[in-house]
């Protein structure tokens, strides 16, 4: 599975996978088209995740790489609402890589609209009935990175986390 490769995949390929599934309705992408897909835009949010501070830092040269997460996390947010089952095998690799992408260190204020896309994600996901089991796992940890970040510098940050850190603490 490409998801656990420390390789990324192709940027170019990352990011007009993931714009199609951004821009096209799912009735002309098509079931089976989303599926083949998705491996892809996982190990993309995968080494994203691992890999930001190097990409943050190499941001001064070329923003390219951090546009395409930006991409990468508008695509998920899209197919966990129109298709939460396709998600559904990939939660556990999904929900640690949007962990380690919202407790990022990164204070720019470039970042803030990938980390609301992130909690964006996160509450998405916690409503998502079809992976229960996999939520709850993973629910105290969610709920312990994002009590982290109550004190973020930014306000909108604070209070994206609060709305989010109430859904998934309230999970049962």
């Amino acid at each position: 599975l490409q998801a656990k490769s420390q390789n990324p995949p192709s940027l170019g390929t990352l990011a007009v996978v993931c714009h199609m599934i951004c821009c096209l309705p799912g009735s002309i992408l098509g079931e089976s088209n989303i599926q083949q897909i998705l491996p892809t835009m996982v190990a993309g949010l995968v080494y994203f995740s691992k890999n930001f501070k190097a990409l943050a830092q190499s941001e001064m040269i070329s923003s390219k790489p951090t546009d395409v997460l930006s991409i990468i996390l508008a695509a998920l947010t899209k197919i966990l609402t129109i298709s939460p089952e396709y998600v559904t095998k990939f939660i556990g690799v999904i929900i640690p890589s949007l962990l380690l992408l919202s407790s990022s260190t990164e204070s720019s204020g470039m970042y803030i609209p990938k980390q609301l896309l992130v909690f964006q994600c996160l509450e998405t996901i916690a409503k998502h009935t079809q992976a229960r089991n996999s939520i709850l796992r993973e629910k105290d940890q969610v709920v312990a990175v994002l009590s982290a970040l109550v004190d973020h510098p930014s306000m909108i940050i604070r209070n994206a986390v609060v709305q989010v850190r109430n859904v998934w603490y309230i999970l049962a």
